[in-house]
């Protein structure tokens, strides 16, 4: 995270005021590839700490929300994201994350003719999520459901396009930032902050895989749902300080132990691959030794915002720019 954070920008002199009601908001969403980001950054003082803006994260913001937009879709066609493993509700699905599923899957249906059925069934299921989510004394499981449906609501609302519903997404905002904090602590209690696995494969068992399964979807989820808010703030103001909340942050970026259907091929995996943990606070020393082949998803949007998209498509080389979306930008 190093390289964001030096080349941080302090700016003085009114935010924009947003929204922006000349601007067409579903159309920027449709061409996003074409969408600049506000470049008039102004204060009513001095800034508390250093925020990110200029010309230089265009690209790197546009990829990534494109990206991040794909994720609804990609939980109904393929029952994961890169912040929900494939096998973390095997036993028993949470409610929340029902309800985002059965959105997820509505919203791919969203046309002209049924939008406004659609639109205030989301408003419905947001709403009943909040209010049966702001409870102290969840468990852990419900917590991290919990954040994990916002965020995919909060996808959903703030980058379709309809005025209403990323005004509603917006006041939503401080829920999920309360919730992710909230997480974040009874993270940090339970030590999951490396991603790494110190037994020997050999001595693995079931629940060794099941306990990283859910370890990993915790840190990646506080991971996204930190980016989700700073990809937006950048989108709508053209700056954002969310590198602040990265720096102490880790997930396992090995592609095979990520995407791996089973404990078998998980152990095997460890056995024969570079686990990868990866930290924010040493990413260069962290990925030194990794190949495009060990990086999934999450790690090259990562290293898109922090490294360029130039320097991504160089690293990933020709045979990998289809996968990560690369040769489409």
């Amino acid at each position: 995270m190093t390289d964001i954070i030096d080349s941080g920008l302090e700016v003085q002199s009114s935010f924009p005021p947003f929204p922006d009601y000349e601007l067409d908001w579903p159309d920027v969403m449709e061409n996003l590839e074409n969408f600049l980001v506000p470049d008039r950054l102004e204060f009513n003082g001095t800034p508390t700490r250093t925020v990110l803006a200029g010309e230089i994260y265009q690209e790197r913001i546009i990829y990534s929300i494109k990206r991040m937009k794909a994720y609804p879709n990609l939980l109904v066609r393929e029952g994961h994201t890169p912040f929900i493993h494939k096998k973390l509700y095997t036993d028993t699905i949470p409610p929340p994350i029902q309800d985002a599923l059965g959105i997820c899957a509505l919203y791919n249906e969203k046309n002209e003719n049924n939008e406004n059925l659609v639109f205030q069934t989301i408003s419905r299921k947001v709403r009943h999520l909040i209010e049966t989510n702001s409870q102290p004394g969840l468990s852990l499981v419900e917590r991290l459901s919990s954040v994990q449906a916002l965020i995919l609501f909060q996808i959903i609302r703030l980058f379709d396009g309809d005025v209403r519903q990323r005004a509603d997404a917006e006041n939503d905002g401080s829920t999920l930032k309360d919730w992710t904090k909230q997480l974040q602590l009874r993270m940090e209690s339970i030590d999951t902050t490396s991603g790494e696995v110190i037994s020997p494969p050999s001595s693995l068992t079931i629940d060794s895989w099941k306990s990283w399964v859910f370890s990993e979807s915790l840190r990646r989820t506080v991971i996204i749902s930190h980016g989700l808010s700073g990809l937006y703030c950048f989108l709508k103001n053209g700056w954002d300080d969310s590198h602040y909340d990265f720096e102490h942050l880790s997930f396992c970026g090995q592609r095979a132990l990520w995407e791996a259907p089973s404990m078998y091929y998980w152990k095997t995996a460890l056995g024969e691959k570079l686990p990868l943990p990866i930290h924010f606070n040493r990413w260069d020393d962290d990925v030194a030794d990794a190949r495009p082949s060990d990086i999934e998803d999450l790690g090259m949007t990562m290293m898109v915002l922090m490294k360029g998209l130039d320097y991504c498509c160089q690293w990933a080389g020709s045979e990998h720019l289809e996968r990560f979306g690369l040769s489409l930008v």
